[in-house]
């Protein structure tokens, strides 16, 4: 009897401990320089929050970041700032899901049978490396601003005018500064490194995790995201001609 209740007692401690929130950085050199390893280490990760909440604390200290480093260049706005930030938490929360989501239907169409957190995990951290870009390209543009200004109320204007020959000359006036001429290779330059950077590890994932091939790993990360952006479109042709602005 005194046993059975020892058993009892340590099964309840056990179940305490894992149900207690947990938080870990994940080891950024080793996710961005040693994939294969990276994901040999995450193998036994089984729950959702540890994932999710490493990736809401970095897109936060990211928005933190921009926040500051945007104050070089335009003046602190309280209102846009909560926005932002409401804005920053909510999709953290909601989009790993939601795009893990999408290209879990392409695994299942190809026959990847490991269940959905199989997915949700090599996508996420795939999320993760792209974000570890954006740090680079938000420290990159603020010094290129620094060494080289330009005026970004150009821009403003671009945004503020309904004139589609009035945007044309705005834009054109901007991209003709060499800061902004800078910042515009900079940004796209990263941009598609980090998209290809992310497809191979979360394609190296979904082989690792999910059992599949490396042609249908490819296809359910490429076409889920091609599905996605296309998704992304739709919905921004619906809220301008909803707004009426075309």
């Amino acid at each position: 009897m005194a046993v059975k209740k020892k058993v009892i007692k340590e099964e309840e401690i056990k179940s305490e401990k894992n149900s207690k929130f947990s938080f870990k950085i994940p080891n950024i050199k080793k996710l961005i320089f040693k994939p294969n390893q990276f994901i040999n280490s995450i193998e036994k990760e089984s729950e959702y929050q540890p994932i999710l909440t490493s990736y809401l604390f970095l897109y936060v200290i990211y928005f933190i970041l921009s926040v500051i480093l945007g104050l070089t260049v335009t003046a602190f706005d309280l209102k846009s700032t909560l926005l932002g930030f409401t804005s920053v938490v909510i999709f953290s929360i909601i989009a790993p899901f939601f795009i893990a989501g999408i290209i879990h239907i392409f695994v299942l169409i190809l026959k990847g049978k490991q269940g959905f957190f199989n997915t949700f995990k090599p996508v996420v951290y795939g999320l993760m490396i792209m974000l570890m870009y954006s740090f680079l390209v938000l420290i990159l543009t603020t010094l290129v601003h620094f060494a080289m200004p330009y005026d970004l109320t150009v821009l403003q204007n671009m945004q503020n005018s309904t004139d589609s020959e009035a945007q044309l000359v705005a834009y054109q006036e901007f991209i003709s500064q060499p800061g902004a001429i800078a910042v515009i290779a900079i940004s796209g330059i990263f941009v598609l490194i980090s998209i290809i950077h992310m497809f191979i590890f979360s394609i190296k994932g979904l082989i690792k995790f999910q059992k599949l091939s490396k042609v249908k790993a490819s296809m359910a990360i490429i076409i889920g995201y091609i599905v996605l952006f296309l998704l992304l479109v739709i919905l921004s042709l619906f809220s301008i001609l909803s707004t009426g602005s075309i």
